[in-house]
């Protein structure tokens, strides 16, 4: 209904982020082990960004092609498919703007994410840590029998 009704605004920048929230159903569908829909649902969002991306936008509420890459990064790692992610995420690096860090904070907390995911908790551990200022670091668990 909001995609609908954001339409019908003729207003692009409204359009955009409506739509660009509408990735979220791709991730639900997903989520619930619905990867045709997700797939589906991932190609829309792409038509709609090439027809009415906001290029020129960096807040943090537009939907530029860095943030489509986000978005493409993190269904494609929830879909198994590892290459698709890490091509979206590398491209998503190279193309957000310095005046954004928490998003540059937020994609390598997710390349940790993904690396904890394919069986290296250790490697994924560091890099998610790496990405972290040192001020927001926990501190490291005890050791399960209690201590040393």
């Amino acid at each position: 209904m909001a995609a609908k009704a954001a339409d019908a605004s003729e207003d692009t920048p409204t359009r955009v982020w409506v739509r660009g929230r509408a990735f979220g159903k791709a991730h639900a569908a997903a989520l619930r082990g619905n990867h045709t829909t997700a797939h589906r649902l991932l190609a829309e969002g792409r038509r709609i960004f090439d027809r009415a991306g906001s290029y020129e936008q960096t807040s943090d509420y537009a939907v530029p092609h860095w943030r489509l890459n986000v978005f493409t990064s993190l269904l494609a790692a929830r879909l198994g498919d590892e290459t698709t992610a890490v091509a979206a995420q590398d491209a998503a690096a190279a193309e957000l703007p310095a005046t954004l860090p928490r998003f540059a904070t937020h994609l390598e907390m997710h390349r940790g994410l993904m690396l904890a995911r394919s069986g290296d908790l250790a490697a994924g551990t560091a890099h998610a840590r790496a990405a972290l200022p040192p001020e927001q670091h926990a501190p490291d668990p005890a050791p399960a029998d209690g201590g040393g």
